[in-house]
């Protein structure tokens, strides 16, 4: 499995992040930057992540993702559309409810190749702790099912 990475690029006013390979909670602050970025920079007219070259998500990245998705649509009312086209993938994000805060999409056409890698930022261990805790509320105000998934994750890291 290829060690992840985060790759982002503008398109006109269009922003794009890609995660390639094997995304981790290792990668959490970096994310985080790029959401915050995100959120507090220029408005966008559409927000694409694409998940065509992504091998495996933990939920740390699930739930960092809807946090995107959900400040996006906050912020200037407009959907983030996810892109992925394996069905492992794929699988993974119905199940956790992403159709709720995603347009989903099971191919990635169009897609512009060149993008840049966000460099890894360094995360001391309470700010890990906060973005994972974070993360995992997310999912769990999606639906039921993740509320009773990560119950008890949520309860040990607020101790």
């Amino acid at each position: 499995m290829v060690d992840g990475r985060i790759l982002a690029a503008e398109s006109g006013d269009t922003r794009i992040l890609k995660l390639v390979g094997d995304v981790r909670l290792t990668l959490c602050s970096t994310l985080n930057a790029y959401i915050d970025s995100v959120v507090n920079g220029k408005q966008p007219t559409a927000m694409l992540v694409d998940l065509s070259e992504t091998e495996a998500l933990d939920s740390t990245t699930l739930g960092m993702l809807a946090k995107l998705s959900v400040r996006v649509r906050e912020r200037w009312q407009i959907p983030t559309t996810l892109v992925s086209s394996r069905k492992d993938v794929t699988r993974i994000l119905e199940s956790m409810g992403f159709a709720q805060v995603f347009v989903l999409i099971d191919h990635s056409n169009g897609i512009p190749p060149v993008l840049d890698e966000i460099p890894l930022l360094p995360a001391s261990e309470e700010q890990m702790r906060t973005q994972i805790l974070e993360a995992h509320r997310t999912l769990m105000e999606m639906n039921e099912s993740n509320r009773e998934k990560f119950r008890e994750l949520v309860e040990m890291l607020e101790c």
